[in-house]
């Protein structure tokens, strides 16, 4: 049986035009709203994605800050021994690390919500 004989008055003259007009106004607004939810959705990903971005960025920044300041204390110490020909006094590397470690920052102590590396003696 077909649908025209279910809803003869349906599928004949005006109704049949103002039914195929709304059908497509929903079918457009559908896809309208579709379009805006995907629209919206990309810009949070490349959002999301530029954020992370940027954490990843400063990461890697701190890390790099990290293991400089490491080879640069190793280095210092490696000269200081060098400059005492092998045989240093411990007391006086001591006093002079301490000196060293107090120029560097050190990213593994944090201060406050922004994260923030703090000097020795909580200067930052």
């Amino acid at each position: 049986m077909p649908v025209t004989s279910i809803f003869p008055r349906l599928f004949k003259g005006p109704a049949a035009r103002r039914w195929l007009i709304v059908s497509m106004g929903v079918a457009l607004l559908v896809a309208v709203g579709e379009l805006l939810i995907w629209q919206f959705d990309a810009n949070h990903r490349a959002e999301t994605e530029k954020e992370l971005f940027s954490q990843l960025v400063d990461a890697r920044a701190l890390m790099e800050a990290e293991i400089s300041e490491g080879l640069y204390i190793t280095i210092g110490l490696a000269s200081f021994i060098q400059s005492q020909n092998g045989q240093p006094d411990y007391g006086e590397i001591e006093s002079w690390m301490a000196a060293l470690f107090g120029q560097t920052c050190h990213p593994r102590l944090f201060q406050g919500p922004d994260l923030r590396p703090v000097r020795e003696g909580g200067q930052q």
